[in-house]
Order: structure tokens, then C-alpha cells, then sequence
């Protein structure tokens, strides 16, 4: 038996079951042109991803996405790497996770952190007691400002981007020989995400769709790899898209404005006419945050 399933048996939190299976599959996905729903699985030989059952429309309809980064040329029988966004608080997920550690021999040397929110980090506190690694991320105070995580003098080839806007916390983790990039939920394949105000603003959030810009262009990225859902293998494109979306939003409500709506609610209301109840505080939060841009642009 394993290392790692022997510190769950000491620590008697977590069961794993026969059929404890993890939501992805071994072989090449080609998320972006694929029929079926992204499941997870190995998209490039740098990166796996295994899918949380915590889908909902609060998440764009999609699980949280648990990131493997690990280096394919080493000759170790064990491999090294981390493990980015360990989902929400999930016994399930947790058990996929630490399975996949186990059938695929890895070890596991940090776990990283895109951003602090709970579908994110909710499983955190059990996974690292298991593996028993540092957590790194923005509000820890522990990632590099710039460049290459090295952790215990182990050299990850993953570097840190910050990507603030969807919270201010938000990182972005570029895999320079792999030509992906972690992207959180800064980024979605197929919808917008939410600038959560008051943490995230639109302000950063703009300035940040020009840094991914940039990336692209330094890291020759083929990939973005998302919080939630199927990967991008167009990420200008999909810049461009986010950009593009945010610009005729704030169109819509400078005309809402100047037809006499002012009231958050009307706003909502005038903007967002399909949007369902549970997702009407969300549409509360992304017309605050274009409201305080519109502020910020001396437009308001």
C-alpha cells in the first residue's frame, strides 16, 4: 500500500472505496473541438485534469478542474509535480485526487492555488494534511511576485502570473515547456466569468486581459486551461472574446444610464433580461463593478 494511502488510514478522515474513480480519461483530449463534455483527462503531456461533481450555475455549469502539472522527461520512477486547485469540500473529489496520486506514482511537492474561493480551496485543508505539503497561493503570502516557483530548492517549471479582476488574488500558472497556462476563473471557454465585486474590479480585470495578451505572445501558449470547464487551444481568440464582451456591456450600461436607469436593480433588469434568480446577484455584482469602471474612466 501506498505512502499516501497509508497517512489516510492513520488519519481516518477520508474512506476510499472500491469505485472511488476520477472523473478523466488517459487519453489525448482535444477539449476545444471536442463533442462530448469536457470530462477531464490528459490534455498535453504536461498537464491531467480531474473534474469535481460540484457543477452548478453558480460554476458556469462545469466542476472545478484539479490541475496535474508534472514534468514528462524525468526518469524517476517516481515523478514529481503539484497539484493547482484541489476543488471544493468534496470526500469524492478528494478520493480522486489522491487515487490518482497514487495509480500514477507521483510526488506530490505543493499544492498551488489560482485563487482563494471555495469551489477552489474547499477540499485544501484535508488534501494537505494527507500529502503533507506547503499551500501556495496570493492570500498565503508564499508565491513568488514573479518568475519560477522553486519550493525546498525543487525547481517546478511553473511561473507565476497575476491576473487580478475575477478576485484580486487571482494567478495565473504558466508552463513554459508545456505552452499552457492555469488560468483560474479569470477565463471560460464557453460564457463570461464573474468580476466578484468588491475584491475584483473591472479596472484590473481589463488590464489583466492585456497581460494574458502578452503571455501568449512571451510563452508561444497553445493552451489555457481553465477553473472550470473545457480548455482553450485559442487564447488570443478567447482574449479577445472576454474583451470584447466586457467593452459592449459597458456600452449597454452607459446607454441604460443615459436613458434615465439608475438603480442597480433597473440595471439588472434592463441588461441582463434572461438572467435567472439564482444567478441575479451575480448580475448585481458585474453591473456594480461596471459602474465603479465607468467611475474610475471619469465616464460616470
Amino acid at each position: 500500500m501506498s505512502s499516501v494511502m497509508d497517512r489516510v488510514g492513520a488519519l481516518g478522515k477520508l474512506v476510499l472505496k472500491g469505485g472511488a474513480v476520477a472523473r478523466g480519461k488517459e487519453s489525448e483530449s482535444k477539449a476545444a473541438t471536442a463533442k462530448q463534455p469536457w470530462e477531464g483527462g490528459q490534455l498535453t503531456p504536461w498537464t491531467f485534469a480531474l473534474v469535481a461533481p460540484n457543477a452548478s450555475a453558480y460554476t458556469g455549469g462545469a466542476g472545478t478542474n484539479t490541475w496535474f502539472v508534472v514534468n514528462p522527461h524525468q526518469t524517476d520512477e517516481k515523478k514529481v509535480g503539484v497539484v493547482v486547485d484541489p476543488g471544493p469540500y468534496n470526500h469524492e473529489h478528494t478520493k480522486a485526487i489522491l487515487r490518482h496520486i497514487d495509480d500514477h506514482n507521483l510526488d506530490i511537492k505543493a499544492i498551488l492555488n489560482t485563487h482563494c474561493h471555495s469551489d477552489h480551496t474547499g477540499g485544501l485543508s484535508n488534501l494537505q494534511e494527507i500529502l503533507m505539503v506547503p499551500a501556495l497561493s496570493r492570500l498565503n503570502l508564499n508565491l513568488p511576485d514573479k518568475g519560477e516557483i522553486v519550493i525546498d530548492g525543487w525547481r517546478s517549471g511553473i511561473e507565476v502570473v497575476d491576473i487580478p479582476g475575477h478576485s484580486s488574488d487571482s494567478v495565473g500558472f504558466v508552463i513554459p515547456e508545456g505552452h499552457a497556462m492555469i488560468v483560474g476563473d479569470v477565463l471560460f471557454a464557453k460564457t463570461s466569468t464573474l468580476i466578484n465585486w468588491p475584491d475584483g474590479t473591472l479596472e484590473d480585470y481589463m488590464h489583466t486581459l492585456d497581460v494574458l495578451d502578452e503571455a501568449i505572445d512571451r510563452y508561444r501558449l497553445r493552451w489555457f486551461l481553465m477553473g472550470h470547464g473545457e480548455p482553450s487551444d485559442q487564447p488570443h481568440g478567447l482574449v479577445e472574446k472576454a474583451r470584447d464582451h466586457r467593452l459592449r456591456r459597458l456600452q449597454m450600461v452607459e446607454d441604460a444610464l443615459q436613458s434615465g436607469i439608475t438603480e442597480t436593480e433597473e440595471l439588472v433588469d434592463a441588461i441582463y433580461r434572461d438572467i435567472t434568480p439564482k444567478l441575479r446577484l451575480f448580475a448585481q455584482l458585474n453591473i456594480e463593478a461596471q459602474l465603479q469602471y465607468l467611475r474610475y474612466l471619469g465616464r460616470l
